[in-house]
């Protein structure tokens, strides 16, 4: 090895970093990490993923626009006041009924026609949907 070349040995994996593997998110024009959508599932493996899910699991709302909790498991259903959840947000299921899933608030389906809007996290693996790109000033 020459004086010019230089061994960088320490480095921090993207995944431990940002909480995602590189091909899972890009960053916005204002610089927030975005979860791109998964290329290696179609619709309908995603559907049938999430699909597989049980009281107890954790699982993440994928839909942009969230997902509207019901007083029982109908879309006709709403809540008295109503309440959503979040793109990115995080829940865990304390009780299922066919394609719908309960928490601590109320109903949420788990597909809306062949879309997952929900999708199981992976175990130990917490995922943000949009974060500040790191402060280049900060060590």
């Amino acid at each position: 090895m020459s004086d010019c070349d230089e061994l960088y040995e320490a480095f921090t994996p993207y995944g431990k970093k940002y909480g995602a593997h590189p091909d899972e998110f890009f960053f916005d024009a204002e610089g927030h990490m975005v979860l791109a959508p998964s290329l290696r599932f179609t619709k309908k493996e995603k559907a049938e993923a999430v699909l597989d899910c049980k009281v107890a699991d954790t699982i993440e709302c994928v839909s942009d626009k969230g997902i509207d909790h019901h007083a029982r498991p109908q879309l006709n259903a709403p809540l008295e006041k109503p309440q959503r959840v979040k793109f990115g947000q995080q829940l865990i299921i304390k009780k299922r009924c066919e394609d719908w899933v309960k928490d601590n608030i109320g109903w949420m389906p788990l597909v809306i026609g062949e879309l997952a809007v929900f999708q199981v996290v992976s175990l130990g693996v917490s995922r943000v949907p949009v974060m500040a790109p790191p402060d280049p000033c900060s060590p």
